[in-house]
């Protein structure tokens, strides 16, 4: 252990005779993720940043919801009436699309609703408050990365043509490292 603290400070004195340096301590915040350290787990989480996004899309209050997206009604592009001013729309789901960094459940729900941003509709907006609803009871939630096991695990899911509009496919799919979600 006090090799590899040895290296890393042989990299950090190299770093710092070209470029000015300043160590701020360990990890515990940065760019909106919160990292909690105890003993060979890391909890990363966006503790922060989620109810910050509620208060912008004025969603403090909100009830929270179980599940991210609803299976039914489908969201397509001509049902609904147009919003006459998409700004908060595409600035919300812009804010949950980096939200996803720590919450990979909310991946499927906001890449759907990001393929409306163009021209977002009611229904679309719908949509997106049933997410930050989600969002309201899964503030705490974030990824854990811990130091046990090196086996690499995949699992993917695929819906073929599931696109009423263009009959486009979704796939999605998780990559872990022991227990760690990685990609």
């Amino acid at each position: 252990m006090s090799g590899d603290c040895a290296e890393l400070d042989a990299v950090i004195s190299c770093l710092n005779h070209q470029f000015s340096l300043k160590n701020l301590g360990e990890l515990s915040f940065f760019l909106g993720l919160k990292v909690l350290r105890h003993q060979d787990r890391m909890h990363v989480s966006q503790q922060k940043y989620a109810p910050e996004l509620l208060e912008r899309a004025n969603m403090m209050n909100a009830k929270p919801m179980n599940t991210p997206m609803v299976s039914s009604p489908t969201l397509i592009s001509l049902v609904g009436s147009p919003l006459s001013d998409g700004t908060l729309y595409r600035q919300v789901v812009g804010s949950l699309q980096y939200l996803c960094l720590t919450h990979p459940d909310l991946s499927f729900a906001v890449n759907k609703v990001c393929q409306y941003m163009h021209k977002p509709h009611d229904v679309h907006c719908t949509a997106v408050t049933h997410i930050l609803r989600y969002v309201k009871g899964a503030i705490d939630y974030g990824l854990l990365f811990q130091a046990l096991s090196m086996s690499l695990t995949g699992f993917s899911d695929a819906n073929w043509a599931s696109s009423i509009e263009d009959r486009k496919s979704t796939f999605g799919f998780f990559i872990y490292l022991g227990y760690n979600l990685v990609g």
